[in-house]
């Protein structure tokens, strides 16, 4: 059986990580050329290892 403050925490990492997601994926930044982080990395072929 799982607990409501369990429920809570799971939902929370959900949205935690969705968050980051659209964060690092989907953000436009201005001197990044108004590209999101992951199409500056593609465009300019930087390689970045994530942990």
């Amino acid at each position: 059986m799982i607990k409501i403050g369990e429920m809570k925490r799971c939902q929370l990492r959900k949205d935690i990580a969705e968050y980051i997601s659209c964060y690092i994926k989907k953000r436009i930044k201005l001197n990044l050329n108004e590209m999101s982080p992951m199409e500056y990395r593609a465009h300019y072929n930087i390689i970045i290892k994530f942990i």
